[in-house]
């Protein structure tokens, strides 16, 4: 029984951090900004906003020559 109550505690635990950490992630990205390249090619002149996403990655998918990394 105790260790049942370790491992929910343990999980728990590992959820917050792992929250956490995300938000950091996030936040830290959201400051970035766009190259003049990324720009010109995406149209996006201000800030990225959420419903960009969709026309970024569908313009990903189109580039022929991009990294292994990234290829799907």
């Amino acid at each position: 029984m105790m260790a049942a109550v370790i491992l929910v505690c343990s999980l728990v635990f590992l959820l917050q951090f792992f929250i956490s950490y995300c938000r950091s992630i996030i936040a830290a990205s959201a400051k970035e900004t766009l190259s003049v390249e990324v720009q010109e090619v995406t149209g996006i002149q201000r800030t990225a906003a959420p419903e960009d996403f969709t026309r970024v990655v569908q313009l990903l998918h189109l580039c022929p020559d991009r990294p292994a990394l990234l290829a799907p």
